[in-house]
């Protein structure tokens, strides 16, 4: 049985300008060499998912940057929005691969017997995150109507706390219709990977395991009280799935 992959980016943090340095890093520069790395293994059956924070300065220049060098696997890359992200200038620069649910950027797709999904956990003007009723419904939706029986969901924020007070107090807020749809609905949902943790995490919600993946830019040290910034490479995620089984790994890149 032929497996799939899903590769996950996130918290790039781009600027216009590529010089820019953000946090001790170049954020320009951890992104190309991270994308450099994934484009390079890409096949046709594979999906790469940008969960958030894409440009930290929310310029409409800036996803124009991020176009032209996600220009060759365009139409592989599934993208969501984080606190650091404008819906509009998405919208503008991705037309072709950007779906929407109302207000939101939600993405659904099939890969072999998984179905591939995204919500939108950004709140305008905040850095916490929140999944509205509506897309609750929405994912509702995509799941019923869908032929597989797996499920990978992505959203930008931590779904559940990773052990570090001042990071979980900016991660998804108000969980209760999302953990309530999760706890009734059959086990379909069988993994969420999340990003804004800079960090690798494993975690679960019931049987459904939760991911938090490495940013293509700077990381922050695990379990602190307050933010450190920590000496790991930046990196990023891949998901093996086949059949109805999956595994994972986080790959560094010097």
């Amino acid at each position: 049985m032929m497996a799939n992959r899903v590769f996950q980016l996130t918290d790039a943090h781009l600027f216009v300008d590529a010089e820019t340095e953000f946090c001790g890093v170049r954020p320009y520069e951890g992104f190309v060499r991270i994308w450099n790395a994934v484009a390079a293994q890409l096949t046709d059956g594979d999906i790469v998912v940008i969960s958030g924070d894409l440009a930290q300065d929310e310029k409409l220049e800036t996803y124009k940057v991020l176009r032209e060098l996600l220009a060759d696997h365009l139409q592989q890359c599934r993208l969501i929005p984080g606190n650091h992200d404008n819906r509009e200038a998405m919208h503008e620069v991705f037309p072709e691969i950007i779906q929407s649910n109302g207000s939101h950027i939600c993405f659904c797709s099939t890969l072999g017997a998984w179905q591939i999904l995204g919500l939108d956990s950004r709140v305008d003007g905040s850095v916490y995150g929140r999944i509205e009723a509506d897309q609750v419904t929405w994912l509702s939706a995509q799941l019923d109507t869908a032929c597989s029986e797996n499920a990978l969901l992505f959203l930008h924020h931590h779904p559940i706390d990773i052990g570090s007070p001042w990071m979980d107090a900016i991660g998804l807020t108000e969980r209760g219709a999302l953990f309530d749809y999760l706890q009734k609905r059959p086990a379909a949902i069988k993994l969420i990977c999340n990003g804004h943790i800079h960090q690798e995490f494993e975690g679960n919600i019931g049987n459904i395991a939760v991911l938090g993946t490495p940013s293509t830019a700077f990381q922050f040290r695990p379990k602190q009280d307050k933010a450190e910034y920590d000496d790991l490479a930046a990196g990023y995620r891949v998901m093996i799935l086949e059949g109805a089984g999956w595994r994972s790994e986080v790959v560094r890149v010097l």
